[in-house]
């Protein structure tokens, strides 16, 4: 425990102060004695102050940490392993809704000048006790399982789970803390928003965009007396779900450059620094996005090209109707479009974007110096690096840029087809 460290149990605050900062952590439903009774108190504040330390982090700002507990949530996972257990079988961990997302920062937060970084403690403690339990039972199987006593299984199971929290806790922060200052050396935020400005001109209602798009998502779910209407809206409305599409590829650079970062600082932070290992998992998944997207631009004209037939088809058939068959063919399509810009290009920028950093360190870049590169500077810095060392190139921006997911070649051929297509 540090010795400045002082708790106030009763509001769930608790304070200490490093070389670096004053660091206040705020307990969500829960005070901070009874959260330290599950964690070790010195063991957590040391994690922080150690990723601090090491992250980069230098503003004197009062940092926050915001923990989220929900004692209900965990109580109902450890009866979930009970009665696994009870069961002899193993459980399942996205029918209780938990995934490893241990932390995030707000960007809210960074336009009003705060330096806040929110944990998940309910969320990473849930998926480490639910691993644990699946990682047991396939190891040692139904024989052991129904063998052991349950309680002692299930407290040795908490205490992994807390170990592994903890453990990857240090690189969460790190990761975390790496985009409360690079976002603001980088400028990316403002970066992004004067990309998206015209676009946002063109868009104007975002909330006709999302409506549309739910529609043609959800297009032969309306009852047939509604169909010719929703249609005709969408059909209406086709600019602006082009452009909240277009949109996204503006937030896929901004990530690769965000999430890049963050994850290349915490390979470095926590010793997992890999030069090739990042290089060759970044060109296989720049090459994956590649393939997707071509599956994304087919997609796309062929829902655009299937709802005006349809609409002409009923002009002339009232009662017209498509076959189940093509219905499912369109229906497959959508999911094609869904899956792109909301997994692939959300996820992607994490493997491709620390190729960016990784190639300027291995060609003796200062982390201070790329770390306040703009995003413009960071991608253009990252293409010579790529000719300098004759290295493909994962991704690129510019007309004449080499790398295997080029942005710019990519949304002009979106572009493109948006003409073709007769949508203005």
């Amino acid at each position: 425990m540090f010795e400045n460290a002082k708790s106030d149990g009763k509001i769930g605050t608790y304070t200490f102060s490093t070389p670096i900062c004053r660091i206040v952590i705020r307990f969500q439903f829960l005070s901070a004695n009874d959260f330290f009774g599950e964690i070790d108190e010195s063991a957590f504040s040391g994690i922080i102050a150690k990723a601090l330390e090491y992250a980069g982090y230098q503003e004197k700002q009062e940092l926050e940490i915001v923990v989220y507990i929900n004692l209900l949530e965990m109580r109902r996972i450890r009866q979930a392993v009970s009665s696994a257990i009870q069961k002899k079988q193993p459980v399942s961990i996205h029918h209780h809704y938990v995934t490893h997302d241990l932390a995030h920062v707000d960007r809210a937060d960074l336009r009003t000048g705060k330096n806040k970084v929110y944990i998940d403690f309910t969320n990473g403690y849930c998926f480490y006790l639910l691993t644990a339990y699946n990682d047991t039972f396939q190891h040692y199987g139904v024989e052991a399982i129904s063998k052991a006593d349950e309680k002692q299984l299930l407290a040795g199971l908490e205490r992994h789970a807390k170990e592994q929290y903890l453990q990857k806790l240090y690189a969460v922060i790190a990761h975390e803390l790496t985009h409360l200052w690079h976002l603001k050396k980088s400028k990316a935020s403002e970066y992004c928003q004067r990309r998206t400005k015209r676009f946002n001109r063109l868009q104007k209602d975002y909330e006709k965009s999302i409506e549309v798009e739910g529609q043609i998502q959800s297009l032969f779910r309306y009852p047939k007396e509604s169909f010719l209407s929703i249609l005709e809206n969408i059909l209406k409305h086709l600019q602006k779900w082009y452009v909240h599409l277009r949109k996204k590829f503006i937030l896929f650079e901004q990530m690769l450059c965000e999430e890049g970062m963050a994850v290349f600082m915490e390979k470095y932070l926590t010793g997992k620094y890999d030069f090739q290992a990042i290089k060759r998992n970044a060109v296989a998944s720049a090459q994956k996005l590649q393939q997707e997207f071509n599956a994304f631009l087919e997609a796309f004209e062929f829902i655009v090209q299937f709802l005006k037939k349809m609409y002409q088809a009923i002009q002339k058939n009232s009662s017209y109707y498509p076959p189940k068959q093509e219905i499912q063919q369109y229906e497959g399509m959508v999911n094609i479009i869904i899956t792109f810009i909301y997994s692939s290009m959300g996820h992607a920028p994490y493997t491709i974007g620390s190729d960016i950093p990784s190639m300027l360190y291995y060609g003796s870049f200062p982390i201070e110096e790329f770390g306040g590169f703009t995003q413009g500077k960071l991608i253009g810095q990252y293409m010579i690096a790529c000719r300098n060392f004759s290295m493909a190139a994962t991704v690129s921006v510019g007309d004449k840029g080499s790398g295997i997911f080029n942005i710019y070649q990519n949304t002009t051929m979106f572009n493109k087809l948006r003409k073709e297509l007769g949508i203005s």
